[in-house]
């Protein structure tokens, strides 16, 4: 082992290790810059001791929680946003997976693009959370999950000076409910499914009013 490698190997972190560490400790500094409107009737609860975890909202049957996945490291790795996505989405299809829910590949699936007047766009999908109740009863969680970017987390970035941009994941669910139920049926969206429509009705006002900057 030549000594630079091994002074590395002593302690010193790798670049790998230095990018997570950042990007861990700029999710809570950068998150103030997303300004999401608390819907009426929804009121805060405590955020878990996670770096990602931002903020979380409840009222009845429904959950708003705003995680924050940090940097994507287009510049130094080349990262997209979909890849991003997609190792967000892989890690809670193997926590499905490990926990015994149903079907996590048919159950996390797309929704829609949708872009607001602010020129956000929100790549988004629906999560059933399937599972075993304490009393035995089988349970539903249905997720509106809306992932976007914020493009200049730092208000410096330029040709010259490039920035890494931030990812955001915007979640909105409701239950649990008894399941199987008559209206809602897992891994897809049904146009006469009630339950379904409040809960995107409500998620789609949200992301309207969601913005972005200082």
């Amino acid at each position: 082992m030549d000594e630079e490698n091994k002074t590395q190997g002593e302690g010193k972190p790798s670049l790998d290790e230095a990018l997570e560490m950042t990007r861990l400790m700029n999710i809570r500094m950068h998150a103030p810059r997303v300004k999401v409107p608390r819907p009426e009737g929804f009121e805060p609860k405590p955020v878990p001791n996670d770096p990602h975890s931002i903020f979380i909202y409840t009222n009845g049957p429904f959950i708003l929680q705003l995680t924050g996945d940090g940097a994507i490291y287009s510049i130094q790795r080349g990262e997209t946003f979909d890849d991003r996505i997609g190792k967000v989405i892989a890690s809670v299809k193997g926590f499905m997976s490990q926990n015994g829910m149903d079907d996590p590949d048919k159950n996390y699936f797309p929704y829609r693009e949708i872009k607001n007047d602010q020129g956000i766009v929100f790549k988004t999908y629906i999560n059933d959370s399937i599972f075993k109740a304490e009393d035995g009863k089988q349970k539903i969680v249905r997720a509106a999950i809306a992932f976007f970017l914020d493009e200049h987390p730092l208000d410096a970035g330029s040709p010259e000076h490039p920035v890494n941009p931030d990812l955001y994941q915007l979640t909105l669910s409701i239950g649990p409910f008894d399941y199987p139920m008559e209206q809602l049926v897992s891994g897809t969206v049904d146009a006469g499914d009630k339950v379904t429509a409040s809960l995107l009705d409500l998620f789609e006002k949200i992301l309207a009013k969601l913005s972005i900057g200082n």
